[in-house]
């Protein structure tokens, strides 16, 4: 079962693979057959956008053919996206002089024609292939000139974006004043954005799931009500039709027995004309015939009379069956509509949650950043539902590094909400309390858990579990602190794991001040760390559907801690998802590893 499994993975893998293949091909069929060059433009387009970061050579070729048709239809106003594409093509060939030629173009363009914005967004791609060349100075120059067209139009994301790249070059340039005023501007965007933007997008979005909630419940109490209705009335037409089947058979038996009655009968009389026969024949027959006559009358005239009964009566129970057919159709009608409603306000839910994580991934440094500072590094995030419980947190400050893999309690929205309330006191106490200490920030984070959910007097026991490393890359030594969660080493084959503290983040404290522990540790080289919650371990499957447990993953990160970081995190999630098999996921799933 496993061997299919993985089989059927890369089976996949290579369909969607194959699917750009197939698109391609029709495009470039399309393009045999397209006479006008207003079509056969698009159609270069589209195949030089696909071939951009895969094959840049065609790319560029067909884009070559497009400015050839542009050119000589003066086709102007459709030149910047094309110099824009040639521009990534070259890029992705690391062939940065023609990248930026181009760039070039498009910008020189852009000037005349087009939108601040996208003029904002032209510089911005060359300052980014500038810094790839090395040119710090023209790297800043174009910067520069993208986050002044930022500020007019007041894109403060654009400005932020800005504002820390430019911190980053002056810093290489070690003008650290410059370096400094950038990035408190970086600094004071975030805040401004987080404490302001935010917030609003919570509370609203809080408001609108618990209205859609309270409106959900509302469906579903009225949808119970209408099932029992329909339930009893059901169980009446049934009772009912009970007893037109007990009456018709009812009926049926009265008519068998009178007919055996006078069956009975006519057998005494027929007795009673062999005893008078010899005395007079004549009369006696005469008499036996009147009588059968009278009696035969008497036997169709009842049995008229109780089919006409029966007839009445199965009719009147039509009536009431038709009746109630309709009023159960009208009720399905209802039912339906009832449906489609509960549908409709589901599916508002999960618009409103699908949101909700575009809010809770923005709070997320992107991995491709913190790589920058920590090159050999992966982080496996599996959420289980659309948004997370689980969430990673990284800064760096100060010549340190401060890196978490975060635990909340539950996943779903109620664990989305702990994670932000988590992130922003994790930046508030690094970044502004300035605490570098893993047992301090874990301390510090405690407080404000308790504080922020009011724990004292509503008895709320929500928190987190967490494991926190602040490594010093030039001292070579780094410092870990748990809430329940270790951090699990490697170095020369040799596993060691550092336990956490057993109490959590947040929940009940009896004792006067909660104090975790601090484990301090040399980095010798080559050596692996891994941080990560419980979701990996605790996860049912295999064979005999049992969960992975940690003596399972510790073998795993021996087998693997040798190969690249990006190798390591596909074979965790290769191994996992082979692990479920049928079985759904039951927690969230994160694991970040680092090698110094």
């Amino acid at each position: 079962m496993k061997n299919f499994i993985i089989t059927l993975f890369f089976i996949i893998c290579f369909i969607i693979s194959k699917s750009e293949d197939v698109l391609i091909d029709s495009l470039k069929k399309q393009l045999k057959i397209v006479v006008v060059e207003e079509d056969k433009m698009k159609i270069l387009y589209e195949i030089a956008k696909i071939y951009a970061d895969s094959l840049p050579d065609e790319s560029i070729k067909y884009a070559k053919s497009y400015i050839k048709i542009a050119d000589k239809k003066s086709y102007k106003n459709e030149i910047p996206s094309i110099y824009n594409l040639m521009g990534e093509a070259y890029f992705y060939k690391k062939n940065y002089r023609k990248s930026i030629k181009y760039y070039k173009k498009d910008l020189e363009v852009l000037e005349k024609t087009a939108s601040l914005e996208e003029i904002m967004f032209a510089n911005y791609n060359i300052a980014s292939t500038y810094k790839k060349l090395g040119k710090l100075r023209k790297a800043i120059e174009f910067h520069l000139k993208s986050l002044k067209i930022a500020k007019e139009l007041n894109l403060k994301d654009a400005i932020m974006n800005n504002c820390f790249i430019l911190y980053k070059e002056y810093s290489e340039k070690k003008d650290f004043e410059e370096a400094l005023i950038f990035y408190r501007n970086y600094i004071e965007i975030r805040n401004s954005n987080f404490n302001i933007k935010k917030y609003k997008e919570i509370n609203i979005l809080k408001k609108e799931l618990k209205i859609n909630i309270e409106n959900k419940k509302k469906v579903l109490q009225e949808k119970e009500k209408i099932i029992k209705k329909i339930k009893k009335e059901l169980k009446e037409t049934e009772t009912k039709k009970q007893e037109i089947e007990e009456e018709k058979f009812n009926l049926k038996l009265d008519s068998l027995e009178k007919a055996i009655a006078i069956e009975e009968l006519n057998k005494e009389t027929k007795k009673q004309g062999i005893i008078i026969k010899d005395k007079d024949e004549t009369v006696e027959e005469q008499k036996n015939i009147i009588y059968i006559f009278t009696l035969f009358s008497i036997i169709i005239i009842i049995f008229s009379i109780l089919l006409f009964n029966v007839y009445k009566k199965k009719k009147e129970a039509n009536k009431i069956l038709s009746k109630q057919k309709k009023e159960i159709e009208e009720q399905s009608e209802e039912l339906r509509t009832t449906n489609k409603e509960i549908k409709k306000k589901n599916k508002q839910i999960i618009e409103s949650i699908t949101y909700a994580r575009r809010i809770q991934n923005s709070i997320l440094v992107p991995e491709i950043e913190i790589k920058k500072s920590l090159p050999n590094l992966f982080i496996l995030y599996k959420p289980k539902d659309i948004v997370s419980g689980d969430f990673y947190w990284f800064n760096e400050i100060e010549g340190k590094i401060i890196i978490a893999a975060v635990d909340c309690t539950g996943h779903g929205v109620p664990g989305a909400f702990m994670s932000m309330i988590g992130d922003s006191l994790l930046y508030q106490i690094v970044n502004d309390k300035k605490i570098k200490n893993a047992d301090k920030i874990l301390s510090e984070l405690h407080n404000g858990i308790r504080k922020s959910l009011n724990q004292e007097e509503t008895k709320n026991r929500d928190g987190m579990d967490m494991a926190l490393c602040v490594i010093d890359k030039k001292e070579r030594k780094v410092e870990f602190s748990g809430a329940k969660n270790p951090l699990i080493y490697i170095h020369n084959d040799k596993l060691v794991q550092i336990k956490g503290d057993k109490r959590s983040i947040g929940g009940r404290q009896k004792e006067k001040e909660r104090i975790f522990k601090r484990h301090e540790m040399k980095l010798e080289k080559d050596t692996v760390l891994y941080v990560f919650s419980d979701g990996y371990q605790d996860q049912f499957g295999g064979e005999k559907n049992r969960k992975f447990m940690i003596k399972r993953l510790k073998e795993l990160f021996l087998k693997i801690h040798k190969k690249e970081m990006q190798e390591q995190k596909k074979i965790l999630n290769l191994t996992i998802e082979s692990w479920m098999m049928d079985n759904k996921q039951l927690d969230d799933i994160l694991i970040v590893g680092i090698k110094i």
